[in-house]
């Protein structure tokens, strides 16, 4: 996006535990409530952090150390100072280093209602970036609704203002609330909205590429995917937006999304840098401090597929942009899909569970049978290995779950396409 020269607005949301005080921690919360996350506060992060301290780096504990002082300050509150401090020097840093010519704004967003991940494998972003933090970052303001500059002073932003606009949806919703929704849909901004891009959704015409739920480790189904997961109302409440005001809806599912790990051994066992190394370069995203973030967060503990779901919405949403300056005299968009390589299909969706299901079919019952069918068929083709077989017992009680799920509304979307070329790691779309 800084590469565009427009102005961007970069929203922090936060993490669910950090509003979760003692006495609503529930251990017994996943079992009571299939598909929603677990009931945690930012102390029991804390303190798994605690217990291992003799084996973090000395960056993460320099860093926090002076967040929580004094020791008696809620651990809420300082993780949300110490992450939003985080992220504004991390996101000013590869902008700088970007050399964008727009305007950067960091809005203090919102905070996620749902922790997917059970506190044992929640990932801590402060202990995952540490190594690449000076000690002099700044404390922010940390109230939602504050807009910062890229020198951390206070700004009014107005939507208003700009000619087009652009919106994606890569990441939690959290922050999407009244204000935000009369600011985008008053007369004077909503019809500049070209396009909006989500990432999130599965095809529910293929096998579930994106985990059920995991005892202890991960309560979601599988078809909720995290970004529509984090804050199930909100999101339903922004797609509804979407639909009110006949935005144009891009989709990304997970389907689609490459893995880019690759091994130094034939059994797959020791993972190398070398395949986000040569994606980031074919892609041009060749910021060496971008590059340092890139692999700190794919190499963490609780890191799993290294899949850059957030770089392929970018990459769609920057070749929009392209399209519709080429259309700039007459400003038709109607044949947009096919310009963009697209799909017409519908996103079903639940403000509870945060469910995404981008399908042909033409009404929920049919989309969740699609659905409930790919599942079956790769509960079916488990076969003997144990891992198989676990993840096949997984999937074997969403479905289940899933049949009483009788309700979703829907959105009419473009499905993207992508090729991502093996060899030389260059995205394209197809």
């Amino acid at each position: 996006y800084a590469k565009t020269g427009a102005d961007v607005v970069f929203v922090m949301n936060y993490p669910a535990y950090i509003s979760v005080t003692e006495a609503d921690c529930d251990p017994e919360w996943a079992a009571k409530n299939p598909g929603l996350g677990y009931k945690y506060g930012a102390k029991q992060v804390l303190d798994r952090e605690d217990r291992e301290a003799s084996k973090l780096p000395a960056s993460y504990l320099q860093f926090m150390s002076k967040y929580r002082t004094p020791p008696e300050r809620d651990d809420n509150s300082v993780m949300k100072q110490a992450l939003t401090d985080l992220a504004f020097a991390m996101v000013t840093k590869i902008w700088k280093e970007a050399k964008s010519r727009g305007r950067l704004f960091f809005c203090i967003g919102g905070i996620n209602v749902i922790n997917p991940f059970s506190e044992t494998a929640i990932k801590n972003e402060v202990l995952i970036f540490a190594d690449l933090l000076s000690n002099e970052v700044a404390s922010l303001p940390t109230e939602q609704g504050t807009v910062l500059n890229e020198a951390g002073k206070p700004v009014e932003f107005r939507p208003s203002e700009y000619k087009e606009i652009y919106m994606d949806f890569n990441g939690s919703l959290a922050f999407w609330d009244e204000s935000w929704t009369n600011k985008m849909s008053h007369s004077l901004t909503v019809g500049k909205i070209r396009g909006a891009f989500v990432m999130g959704g599965v095809l529910t015409d293929r096998e579930p590429v994106t985990m059920a739920s995991i005892p202890n480790v991960l309560n979601r189904f599988s078809s909720a995917t995290m970004n529509q997961l984090y804050h199930p109302q909100n999101a339903a409440d922004f797609f509804a937006f979407l639909e009110q005001c006949k935005i144009n809806t891009f989709v990304v599912t997970n389907n689609v999304v490459s893995d880019l790990t690759t091994f130094a051994d034939d059994e797959r066992k020791q993972k190398t840098d070398q395949g986000v190394e040569t994606f980031l370069v074919a892609n041009k995203l060749s910021g060496q401090y971008l590059r340092q973030a890139a692999l700190a967060y794919y190499s963490s503990t609780h890191s799993g597929a290294r899949k850059p779901f957030d770089f392929y919405v970018a990459f769609a949403l920057c070749k929009y942009m392209d399209e519709v300056s080429k259309l700039a005299q007459n400003r038709s968009l109607s044949d947009i899909g096919s310009r963009m390589k697209c799909s017409n299909k519908i996103a079903y969706y639940s403000n509870v569970y945060g469910i995404t299901c981008v399908s042909s079919q033409d009404s929920w019952d049919a989309a969740r049978a699609e659905y409930i069918a790919s599942m079956s068929t790769l509960v079916a083709h488990a076969g003997d290995d144990a891992r198989e077989n676990t993840r096949a017992n997984l999937f074997r009680a969403e479905v289940e779950q899933m049949k009483a799920i009788d309700r979703a509304s829907s959105l009419a979307v473009y499905e993207l396409h992508f090729h991502l070329d093996r060899k030389s790691m260059l995205l394209e779309l197809a």
